[in-house]
Order: C-alpha cells, then structure tokens, then sequence
C-alpha cells in the first residue's frame, strides 16, 4: 500500500515513469490525496494545480491498481456540494473508490 498526494507524478518523465512502473508491480493499494477537485481551489490550497493528482489517477486506472481517494472535508473550503460531487464521479472508474 502507498499513501501518496501524487504530486511529483510526471507522465512526460521518462525515467521517472520507469521507476514508477517498477514500484507498481509491487502495489496492491494506492491511497490517493485529493486537496481539491477544483484545479483553481487546489492551486489556492497548495500553490499548485491538481493536474498531476489527476494524471497519477488515470495513470493507476491503466496499470489496474486499486485507489482509495482520500480527501479532508474543510468547512467553507473543500466542503462545496458541487465539489464533492465531482470527486465522486472519480469513483465512476471501477479501481477508484471513495471509502
């Protein structure tokens, strides 16, 4: 199991893709951190866009590794309905799940 934000993951890496490939043969579990859905909220939170967050995801989604999003509900600032609703639809790809 690997506890991860995702926020280092570069697909245009190489190298790095090579390293990641390898670790995954031994993942089972992958625990995602989302700080937000929204790319203008999670860039506000974090300084950065939740772009590699989401290419992480999909990139997981390929190799078949399960995902459990993880996401911390922040009164007035991760708790938007429409937000909420939007990571859920994360759960729509059968290895993503929202426990």
């Amino acid at each position: 199991c690997i506890d991860t934000s995702g926020a280092t993951f570069d697909a245009s890496d190489a190298e790095y893709l090579k390293k990641i490939d390898e670790l995954m043969k031994y993942t089972s579990l992958v625990m995602l951190d989302f700080k937000h859905i929204d790319p203008i909220k999670h860039k506000s939170l974090t300084g950065k866009t939740n772009k590699c967050v989401l290419d992480f995801a999909k990139y997981l989604e390929t190799k078949k590794i399960p995902v459990w999003a993880r996401h911390v509900v922040i009164p007035t600032v991760t708790d938007n309905e429409k937000d909420l609703i939007s990571l859920g639809g994360l759960s729509e790809a059968k290895t993503i799940c929202l426990p």
